[in-house]
């Protein structure tokens, strides 16, 4: 304490707010949560996007492949969504690139979540679920027979 019964504390040296508020920063907190929202739902979208772009993904979600057209739209607005998360994401808040980076692995992770989710239960009322890329058993068979006589085989000279 001070000899005017002050504790010795540091005090706020920056300007007061022009209603004489010093923490004028902590009032926009809605406006930075909800700029966070929009960044991750952009996020999501994106990825889905992008997911979606993919031949393998048409395929297990769609069971169809799309054509190139409009392969490549997704791609495109997949880009640009990522690109207005990241915008978004800069427009305020504090470590702004850490926090898109976060919310991209999220996004990231939600949609494989739900692509998985999806195709399981895509392939569920037809009896047991199966990728359309497994193997069956004669095709294992003739790849390991080949990959044995690829391997045993004297070299060619």
């Amino acid at each position: 304490m001070d000899r005017h019964g002050r504790s010795r504390a540091r005090r706020c040296r920056s300007r007061p707010h022009p209603d004489g508020n010093y923490h004028a920063g902590r009032d926009d907190a809605p406006a930075v949560a909800e700029r966070c929202n929009m960044s991750f739902l952009a996020a999501l979208a994106g990825m889905a996007c992008l997911c979606l772009s993919m031949v393998r993904h048409q395929r297990d979600l769609l069971s169809r492949q799309l054509s190139p057209g409009w392969r490549r739209g997704l791609q495109w607005t997949g880009y640009g969504l990522l690109l207005l998360s990241f915008v978004i994401s800069l427009s305020g808040g504090a470590i702004p690139v850490v926090r898109w980076l976060g919310e991209l692995s999220l996004a990231a992770l939600a949609v494989v979540a739900l692509a998985t989710t999806a195709f399981v239960l895509r392939q569920r009322p037809g009896g047991k679920a199966r990728s359309p890329r497994a193997f069956t058993r004669e095709q294992v068979r003739s790849a390991s027979r080949s990959a044995q006589t690829e391997c045993f085989s004297p070299p060619n000279r």
